[in-house]
């Protein structure tokens, strides 16, 4: 159980960075 809390913990952030990253490089251009 806790692989499985920390590989969706780990899918979280990264969805929130691939999120994050795309918003942050429109807003600056």
């Amino acid at each position: 159980h806790l692989r499985e809390g920390t590989l969706k913990e780990n899918q979280l952030q990264d969805g929130s960075r691939l999120t994050l990253l795309p918003s942050v490089e429109t807003g600056l251009m």
